[in-house]
Parts: structure tokens; C-alpha cells; sequence
């Protein structure tokens, strides 16, 4: 969910100089210019996408933020600074505005992009 990483990007440290940010992996060029700087050549590309469901908006929230390891890194921080609960809030907001189940149950597409890849041969 890319719009999740924007919505992080207020409450996370920018990555460091240099770095590129990890949504570069869903787009098909930048893993192909990626790949090919490290003599790397894609073979298959291919776009798809996986539904997760939860019971409720809270159940995404927490299953979010307990698979992502930026966000638990930062959670002390966060929380010195009095900034985790509204964190979870937006959180909690934008898996509500993301849902796309019209019942209290939460369903989320995430769209993930496929790659198979070998060292190429020269």
C-alpha cells in the first residue's frame, strides 16, 4: 500500500542519503534499471495483487504495524515523543478509507509486483 508509506513518512526518519525508498520495488522500470546495474536480467514481470482481511479496522491497524519492521523500530521514539497514538489513529484511518468492504469487516487489496530475475550471462 503505497499510500501507507506517505502516510508514514511524517512519524519515520527519511531514509538515509543516497537510499532509495522501498516502493522503487513495485515499479516495473526502476527494478529492471535496479537489477541491470548489478548485471541482473528480468526474465518475468508480472503484476498481482493479494486481499487481506480482518475482522475490523483495529485488527488491520495492528497486523500492519506488527509486520512492519520501520514502525517497530520506531515505536519507542515515537512513543517518548507523544506521537504514537496519533499514529495509530491515521493508521487506523486509512485502512478504514482503504477497506473495500462495505460491512465492519476490513478488506485490503495490496498490489504486489512479481519478478523473476537471474545474474546474466556474458
Amino acid at each position: 500500500m503505497p499510500l501507507m508509506g506517505g502516510m508514514l513518512s511524517s512519524y519515520l526518519p527519511s531514509p538515509p542519503p543516497g537510499s532509495a525508498p522501498p516502493s522503487r520495488w513495485g515499479d516495473e522500470a526502476a527494478v529492471t534499471e535496479l537489477l541491470r546495474a548489478h548485471a541482473i536480467e528480468v526474465r518475468v514481470m508480472r503484476r498481482s495483487s493479494l486481499r487481506l482481511s480482518f475482522a475490523d479496522c483495529t485488527e488491520a491497524r495492528e497486523f500492519l504495524i506488527r509486520t512492519a519492521g520501520n514502525i517497530l523500530a520506531e515505536r519507542s521514539n515515537l512513543e517518548r515523543a507523544g506521537r504514537w497514538r496519533d499514529l495509530e489513529h491515521d493508521l487506523e484511518n486509512l485502512v478504514r478509507d482503504q477497506n473495500e468492504n462495505s460491512r465492519q469487516a476490513v478488506e485490503l487489496d495490496c498490489e504486489y509486483l512479481l519478478v523473476l530475475a537471474a545474474a546474466s550471462v556474458e
